[in-house]
């Protein structure tokens, strides 16, 4: 019951929230390529991380007439706003030898399109927040879909071992899920996060600000590297007393020019920090190995979204089907139980056969149980979930038929289908022939038989056995 009620959360929650994470991931697919693109360009500079900025600073003094601000951005460019021989510039540089790469250009408007789509779906406030949510929903899309992959394989520790799935959606969800689940949760936890942030959940104010006396403490700008810098503000003027401003990734320092004297140094909060990662991670703007990452799990949500669906409406399109059934005048009736939809391929076969042999017959899933009034015979056909447990459409059966009790005499059968790198392999089918077994007035027809992964040679073999038995009784 209990695993029932994780794989009905898991289906609502990806109902609820198919279309925006088809949006999401088509959108964060092209942000995860350009950023990936980004970082190869000649613009972003490898090694920041041993380029100090005192070097830095000087080699632009040979270059620029005079600098306002340095900026490190997220995908490693270096940018430089100040006067050159060509008058006041917004460039990329060299950090090394302070020399003008390109000039800055604004973002193209498919890349603003696409980011802005994937954050607020052009709904502003409303929109971020709407994305925030499917962030959430999503976090719990993943929790509950690692739940039924550990129920589906037997547990943590068969995580990555040999997994067998005739049908190819089945198998396809399941290994995505097995690679990429972790990658999917992670990323939907950051989105959240940074969707939070936006809407000014947390409160960034709450640094730890000291204070010093000039001379009390001093900055090595020969110690500092790019990689930890995101700006540095110069001063107005060349006054000894003016003060540069350094924005590092945790903290904020001001100190004067002259002796390099720290004045102020504020320590950023936590959130701040925890969004600095949020960012880091579901970006990958400044790592390649991230950006590659991100893309291919963006692309991985879109088929884990497709066959899902796929999985579903296979299942569901076959009950739609049902109230064809008139499950009061049939003499045959054909319970079943099925996850993916392959066992309902295999009752449509059977339906075929025994009307063609003029049976009355009809048939529904073994949740739809009730009285049948002139019901002579049931055929149970039903596969079993994960290890040993009933498909979402059975769950409820042995609750049912405690319930109704059949106003005839029943001869009955049951088919399991399973696969026998289970250890409970058709554990469920066993359950219910077990059940059936001891009903009072229920007899059996044809004994119990089992099929390993869908064989159709050993279906053909049980049919012809029960129809022979059919013309018999």
């Amino acid at each position: 019951m209990i695993k029932g009620i994780w794989r009905s959360t898991h289906f609502l929650l990806a109902i609820s929230v198919s279309i925006f994470l088809i949006i999401a991931s088509v959108t964060g697919t092209y942000l995860g390529i350009e950023a990936f693109v980004d970082q190869s360009k000649q613009e972003a500079i490898s090694g920041l991380d041993k380029i100090s900025l005192k070097n830095t600073m000087h080699a632009l003094q040979n270059n620029f007439e005079e600098v306002y601000k340095i900026s490190v951005t997220e995908k490693n460019f270096v940018v430089v706003q100040g006067v050159t021989s060509k008058g006041f510039e917004t460039v990329y540089v060299n950090p090394e030898t302070g020399e003008k790469i390109d000039n800055v250009k604004p973002r193209s408007s498919l890349s603003n399109f696409m980011k802005n789509l994937h954050r607020s779906l052009f709904l502003k406030k409303s929109g971020r927040f709407l994305m925030g949510f499917i962030s959430f929903l999503t976090v719990l899309l993943a929790l509950t879909g690692f739940i039924l992959l550990l129920k589906k394989i037997g547990g943590l520790t068969k995580i990555f071992g040999p997994f067998k799935e005739s049908q190819f959606f089945r198998k396809l969800h399941v290994e995505l899920g097995r690679w990429f689940l972790i990658p999917v949760f992670i990323t939907a936890i950051s989105g959240f996060y940074l969707t939070t942030e936006r809407l000014y959940v947390f409160d960034y104010n709450k640094s730890i600000k000291h204070e010093y006396k000039a001379g009390e403490r001093y900055i090595d700008l020969d110690d500092l590297f790019l990689n930890k810098v995101q700006n540095v503000i110069y001063p107005f003027s060349s006054s000894i007393n003016d003060t540069f401003k350094i924005q590092l990734l945790n903290r904020t320092i001001i100190f004067q020019r002259g002796d390099n004297s720290i004045l102020t140094e504020d320590i950023h909060s936590v959130p701040y920090l925890i969004k600095a990662w949020a960012y880091w991670i579901h970006t990958g703007e400044s790592n390649m190995f991230i950006a590659f990452l991100l893309t291919i799990t963006a692309i991985s949500l879109l088929f884990f979204i497709f066959s899902g669906l796929f999985i579903t409406s296979r299942t569901s399109w076959a009950l739609l089907k049902f109230s064809k059934n008139n499950l009061n005048e049939a003499k045959v009736i054909i319970l079943y139980g099925s996850e993916t939809g392959n066992t309902y391929q295999f009752v449509k076969r059977l339906l075929k056969k025994l009307k063609k042999e003029n049976n009355k017959v009809a048939f529904c899933s073994l949740n739809n149980y009730k009285i049948f009034p002139n019901a002579e015979k049931i055929i149970v056909m039903t596969s079993t979930y994960g290890d040993g447990e009933a498909p979402s459409n059975a769950n409820r059966f042995e609750l049912q038929f405690q319930k109704y009790k059949q106003l005839k005499s029943i001869n009955y059968t049951v088919l399991g289908f399973g696969s026998k790198s289970y250890p409970k392999f058709c554990g469920f089918a066993e359950v219910i022939n077990s059940l059936l077994s001891k009903e009072k007035g229920y007899s059996e027809l044809y004994p119990f038989f089992k099929i390993n992964n869908q064989d159709l040679n050993e279906y053909l073999y049980w049919e012809k056995r029960l129809i022979k038995r059919f013309n018999s009784s």
